[in-house]
C-alpha cells in the first residue's frame, strides 16, 4: 500500500489516480465527522464533498512532516463550521443509523442503549462549536489530543479543560 506522502507526491504531479486513492482511504472518516458534527446526512455528505474539494485546490499547501489525515481533518472541520454558519443554525443530533448497530443480546436492553445513545447524540449536538468538535474527534474517532491540537490549531491544555468541560455538560445533560 503506497503511503499518503507519496499519493500526495503523486497527486501534486499530476496523477488523478493517486489522489482518487486518497479519497477512498479517508471519505468514510471525513463524513464520519462531519456527521457527528452537523447531525444531518446531507450536510454532512456536501461538507465531505467540499473538503476534498478543497484538499485538492489546496494540496501544494501540505506540509508532509504531519499526517495526512490531520490536515485532512482540519480541512473538514473548518468546512463543517462554515457549512453551520452559512445555514444559521445548531447541529442536530444524527439519525440513528450512522452508529453501528447493537450486538448485544435482548431487545429490552437494546432499547435502552439506543434511547441512551440518542440522548448523548443530542446532548453532543448541544454543546458549543469548539466543545463539540474536541468531543467528536477525541471520543468518537480516536484522535489523540496532539492530533486533535494539530487538527483544531489549539494547545494541548486547552484541549484538555475544553474536554473536561465538554463532559461535565454531558454529564449535566444526561442526568436530566
Amino acid at each position: 500500500m503506497t503511503d499518503d506522502r507519496e499519493l500526495v507526491r503523486q497527486a501534486l504531479s499530476g496523477s488523478g489516480p493517486a489522489f482518487e486513492t486518497l479519497v477512498e482511504r479517508y471519505q468514510d472518516r471525513v463524513y464520519r465527522v462531519a456527521l457527528r458534527y452537523l447531525g444531518r446526512h446531507q450536510d454532512a455528505e456536501e461538507t465531505a464533498q467540499e473538503t476534498f474539494m478543497r484538499a485538492f485546490t489546496k494540496l501544494e499547501t501540505y506540509d508532509a512532516e504531519r499526517p495526512f489525515p490531520t490536515w485532512l481533518l482540519s480541512i473538514c472541520a473548518n468546512a463543517a463550521r462554515d457549512t453551520l454558519r452559512r445555514r444559521g443554525r445548531r447541529p442536530e443530533a444524527p439519525m440513528p443509523e450512522s452508529d453501528p448497530p447493537d450486538r448485544r443480546p435482548g431487545p429490552a436492553r437494546g432499547a435502552v442503549e439506543r434511547e441512551e445513545a440518542e440522548r448523548l447524540r443530542e446532548a453532543v449536538a448541544r454543546l458549543d462549536e469548539e466543545k463539540r468538535l474536541a468531543v467528536v474527534l477525541r471520543y468518537f474517532e480516536g484522535l489523540s489530543l496532539a492530533e486533535i491540537a494539530d487538527v483544531t490549531g489549539t494547545e494541548v491544555a486547552t484541549l484538555k479543560v475544553r474536554l473536561f468541560r465538554a463532559r461535565q455538560e454531558l454529564f449535566r445533560m444526561m442526568e436530566e
